[in-house]
């Protein structure tokens, strides 16, 4: 995870509770999840301690190697910039590269910054530093009239917040294999770093012998795998057996194994007993 929490030596920091806007208006309240982390991770922000932030409403702590289990409305406020600091974007600016992005031909989404919006339960995959493709879920932002909204609430957010004297920590630059995964409540959930993505088994998602491959829309008739070899251009998999699936067959389909042998990519799936085999040919 990039950076969410960092140490700076001292420096004396005060922390404020304040309300976000998100594209609907609503105030996000203050209130934090309950579990175990509620009572652990305030006792661990000492006075040298800045929180850094998802989406400037969420702090976000990968608490025991699990997802985000602790959030808070919080901005983080110093006496003196550290000269790193000092570098840092203004969010100010970054607002004003929000634009409507919608999936191209292949299925690409242009994007100079991390999504804070998507379809609850969504997870979007960088396969450059400015390109994603949705695993599952969707573009939440999805017309002009929902882009303008958000722009004008989360800015009309910072400046508020600004005005009382919060510094507000720059949005999140995305990079080249990086996922993000979204709550209930369409905002981010958890971002993780190309090597937490290599660490962990993700049906998904597969890194070996010179090829990557990512299966998207896996609970829907029309999934497609994108994969590319040796680092090379991505190129895209329509898969073609998953119309034997109904509705509710499609939600409890499980990858199983996905492997690169010399001369194609075997996917396989299962849908209760029933198992499905994809093969993809190099040329």
């Amino acid at each position: 995870m990039k950076d969410l929490v960092k140490k700076t030596a001292g420096c004396f920091i005060t922390l404020a509770m304040v309300s976000g806007i998100f594209a609907s208006g609503s105030p996000i309240t203050a209130a934090a999840k309950e579990n175990d982390a509620q009572n652990e991770i305030p006792s661990r922000m000492q006075p040298d301690t800045i929180i850094r932030y998802i989406n400037n409403f969420y702090p976000c702590w990968d608490y025991k190697d699990t997802k985000v289990n602790f959030r808070k409305t919080m901005f983080w406020q110093q006496e003196d910039l550290s000269e790193d600091e000092a570098k840092e974007e203004n969010i100010l600016d970054q607002l004003e590269e929000i634009r409507l992005s919608l999936p191209d031909e292949k299925g690409f989404v242009e994007s100079t910054l991390i999504p804070e919006l998507m379809l609850p339960g969504s997870i979007i995959y960088f396969t450059d530093d400015t390109h994603y493709i949705i695993v599952e879920g969707g573009i939440s932002l999805d017309t002009q009239e929902k882009v303008d909204t958000y722009y004008k609430n989360r800015k009309q957010g910072v400046e508020d917040a600004i005005e009382k004297g919060y510094i507000v920590a720059p949005m999140e630059r995305p990079s080249a294999g990086s996922c993000v995964t979204y709550s209930d409540d369409e905002g981010i959930h958890h971002i993780y770093s190309r090597e937490k993505i290599l660490s962990n088994k993700l049906e998904w998602y597969y890194e070996n012998n010179g090829c990557e491959a990512v299966v998207t829309g896996f609970h829907t008739k029309s999934p497609v795998v994108y994969y590319r070899l040796d680092g090379k251009e991505w190129m895209e998999y329509p898969l073609s057996k998953w119309d034997r699936f109904s509705d509710e067959e499609l939600t409890q389909i499980e990858i199983i194994k996905i492997e690169k042998t010399e001369d194609k990519i075997v996917i396989t799936a299962a849908c209760g007993k029933e198992e499905v085999t994809e093969e993809i040919l190099f040329d």
